[in-house]
């Protein structure tokens, strides 16, 4: 699907995750800040309405989750969702000849120790040999989904529906070579595309001297 608003006014019968804190069993799949394994195959059903009907389409992606204080990734081989997000930055990048997404997962501010320290392991995985033809982090581009898509966007659907904010999420979607910022919401035991902004990628020289960021 290569423009998710199209998406927009319509239910999927999948829940994004709220994703949390680094698990026990997680440490053993964590290397120098990273952390694998946390992406899954989705093929949601889609509706025109929040209850009843017949599924009008199927929307492929892999989902990608959230975990505090880890930089989850995956392989870029098809359309990657991942969320929900607040201030994270995600990124596409070339691992040696592999494509993948990373999320860095911040927590509670750009300056807090957990983001800090996610930030760092980000910043010097990309450092380590990037001429490394196997292992080397290279076309590093990303950005922040929650401020493309604006506090403002999120206070209205609040205003509207109520109920918890952990209701409403802001995700990333990344195809081919185009991001977008996805707004949901739950609604009649579904998932609604609220609203879905164009994300423009920047480099990571770039992403370095954002303040929310750097």
């Amino acid at each position: 699907m290569p423009n998710p608003t199209t998406l927009v006014g319509k239910f999927i019968d999948y829940r994004v995750p709220d994703g949390g804190a680094l698990l026990p069993a997680d440490e053993a799949h964590m290397h120098h800040g990273f952390l694998r394994g946390k992406s899954t195959i989705v093929a949601a059903n889609v509706y025109s309405a929040a209850v009843g009907g017949a599924p009008t389409s199927i929307w492929n992606f892999r989902f990608l989750q959230y975990v505090q204080g880890a930089v989850t990734n995956c392989r870029f081989d098809q359309p990657v969702l991942t969320g929900p997000l607040s201030g994270c930055w995600c990124f596409t990048y070339m691992r040696g000849a592999q494509r993948r997404v990373a999320h860095v997962g911040t927590l509670v501010s750009p300056d807090s120790a957990e983001s800090i320290k996610v930030k760092k392991a980000w910043s010097s995985r990309i450092a380590k040999n990037p001429a490394d033809p196997n292992t080397g982090i290279t076309q590093v581009m990303g950005n922040n989904a929650a401020q493309v898509m604006g506090d403002a966007e999120t206070h209205v659907l609040h205003g509207q529906i109520g109920g918890s904010p952990y209701d409403i999420k802001v995700c990333a979607y990344f195809e081919n070579n185009q991001a977008w910022s996805i707004l949901t919401c739950r609604e009649g035991g579904r998932t609604k595309i609220v609203k879905a902004k164009p994300m423009p990628l920047v480099t990571w020289q770039r992403a370095q001297q954002v303040l929310t960021f750097a």
